[in-house]
């Protein structure tokens, strides 16, 4: 227990004021959390014992992720189950300081921790042997550097970046799209590289094999969190994002008649983008190209528009209105669900293997540019914004999950 200084460190030393009804606080380092007797002066008093520091094996424990006694009983593991949150019972819970990795400094300012941080605050090599010669990650003495590159943009972030706004120019980074999801997002150079042109993008990847990549997109200064495309919808808000972005992230969509890539509609605004970037889009093997045909049914049931396949990617876009969706022949799948589903509703709710679409009250309004806003509006002010018209919905062409 301790006061936080205004450079962020916490001290002990320092003096208790008046408490109400006269409650005094002794502390005992040795003592346990529990009332002790009254004092001389006749007031309560109570003894506040330290948390002790956990093993330093447990420099990365995430209490909700890491509960290996409720994985162990989960009865499958074969849709991505153990990615997903399994908190422990509060008899469980932990009841010790997490340490910082051994010789950990302050992160490195941005905008310098695009491009480097220090290699004692993510001590981890295994993306470096991994993926050393897809220019994603190297080491450098004492740092870890990004030079950008990425599995399917190897000529660095910013090429990529180009690479779409020439393929759909209406994307207008930094003025019609301010708001961007980045699934498996590696060591975020897609997130990071936005950031400069006026875009917030928030990075998403489960902790796996690759030890937790979503410390390296924090250390370096980008939006992030450990999240997974499971059985449970992602706990973000219906229309929150203008495009969702996925390189290589190892996501079959089509599994399940879709319920994956329902769950990514869910979250994209109206008029907002799909970018999918991945073998069946360029690969000609028999295997790839059964895989694309059945991307491209999914998509066609689904409403979606191919505004473009180049090289290898494929840009899709979401309607505006409901008008597809009326007119789909009786039968299509998936099929309407209840009105009463709320796509908002997002903490432990399960997708089932039944995708169902939502339909809710259209304004048959246009999708609204983020430069109708006017140009003399900072990022925080512009994404203020665009909260706002989704709380009044005016964008209402969303799916749901049941």
């Amino acid at each position: 227990l301790g006061i936080v200084g205004e450079d962020g460190a916490m001290r002990d030393n320092f003096d208790i004021g008046a408490v109400v009804n006269e409650t005094d606080l002794a502390t005992d380092e040795g003592a346990t959390q529990e009332p002790g007797s009254v004092g001389a002066g006749g007031g309560n008093r109570a003894r506040i014992g330290k948390f002790p520091a956990c093993p330093a094996s447990m420099r990365e424990y995430i209490p909700c992720l890491d509960n290996d006694e409720e994985i162990r009983r989960l009865p499958s593991t074969e849709r991505g189950e153990r990615f997903e949150r399994h908190c422990p019972a509060k008899d469980k819970a932990l009841s010790c300081l997490v340490p910082a990795p051994k010789g950990y400094k302050a992160p490195i300012p941005w905008p310098r921790s695009r491009d480097e941080v220090w290699f004692s605050n993510v001590p981890h090599t295994r993306l470096v042997d991994d993926k050393g010669g897809q220019n994603w990650i190297t080491k450098a003495k004492d740092k870890f550097t990004f030079p950008g590159g990425g599995t399917q943009f190897i000529h660095g972030a910013n090429q990529y970046l180009d690479q779409i706004s020439q393929m759909v120019p209406d994307i207008a980074f930094g003025s019609r799209t301010r708001v961007v999801l980045d699934v498996g997002c590696g060591v975020a150079s897609f997130g990071a590289y936005l950031l400069s042109r006026d875009v917030l993008t928030l990075s998403i990847a489960p902790k796996d094999v690759h030890e937790n990549q979503i410390q390296f997109a924090l250390e370096r200064g980008v939006p992030a969190m450990v999240a997974a495309f499971a059985t449970h919808r992602l706990l973000y808000p219906s229309q929150a994002f203008e495009i969702i972005h996925c390189s290589r992230c190892r996501i079959s969509w089509t599994r399940d008649d879709g319920i994956l890539l329902l769950e990514v509609n869910r979250m994209l605004r109206a008029g907002g983008y799909f970018a999918w970037a991945a073998q069946p889009v360029y690969k000609h093997e028999e295997a790839q190209q059964e895989a694309w045909k059945e991307m491209e049914d999914l998509t066609t049931r689904l409403c979606w528009e191919l505004v473009k396949k180049e090289g290898y990617v494929a840009m899709w876009r979401k309607p505006v209105n409901n008008s597809c969706y009326m007119s789909r022949d009786p039968g299509v799948k998936p099929p309407l669900c209840d009105t009463d589903d709320n796509p908002d509703n997002v903490w432990y709710v399960s997708t089932s293997l039944d995708p169902v679409l939502l339909l809710k009250p259209q304004f048959n309004t246009l999708v609204i540019s983020w430069t109708s806003l006017g140009s003399g509006n900072n990022l925080i002010t512009v994404i203020t914004g665009h909260i706002v018209f989704s709380l009044i919905k005016i964008f209402n062409s969303c799916w749901a999950l049941k």
